[in-house]
């Protein structure tokens, strides 16, 4: 663990880019002590999520995490290029807020670090424009409680 703390903490310091979640978005931000996800409940973790994407349909990967804790990821796109929405919301504060972080329209790959701001879901929405299926392949390596994918 001490020599995955070591790289992890490397590779964060080299990172291309980090993405704070501020707390800038639509909507109030979530209440304090609301969400469930916990720094005692969190681990390092390393997961690879691979997503299939008919042509026009989107799917989402969302990690839980802690605020203040941090994910490195990269993701790229098999067969194509589609449209994405990096953003973070609350496990229980109000309904439709949430703070995006990051989009983009035809991009092939994507690389960072997301650090949560709050408690709650931090992740990324994919969209394929194309008229043939796209395969996403998402790494991500961080302090995180669970990661979950919604198609």
């Amino acid at each position: 663990l001490a020599e995955e703390a070591a790289n992890n903490a490397a590779a964060e310091a080299s990172a291309d880019s980090v993405i704070a979640a501020s707390g800038a978005g639509a909507g109030s931000p979530p209440p304090v002590g609301a969400a469930v996800a916990t720094p005692s409940a969190a681990t390092n973790r390393v997961d690879t999520t691979v997503v299939t994407l008919a042509p026009g349909k989107g799917g989402e990967v969302k990690l839980v995490m802690p605020g203040g804790s941090r994910a490195m990821y990269v993701w790229h796109i098999t067969n194509g290029v589609v449209n994405y929405d990096m953003h973070g919301d609350s496990l229980h504060g109000p309904k439709d807020w949430f703070v995006s972080y990051k989009k983009g329209q035809r991009v092939a790959a994507d690389s960072g670090v997301l650090v949560a701001g709050f408690n709650g879901n931090h992740g990324w929405y994919w969209r394929n424009r194309s008229t043939r299926e796209v395969l996403v392949q998402l790494i991500t390596l961080g302090t995180y409680t669970r990661i979950d994918k919604h198609l």
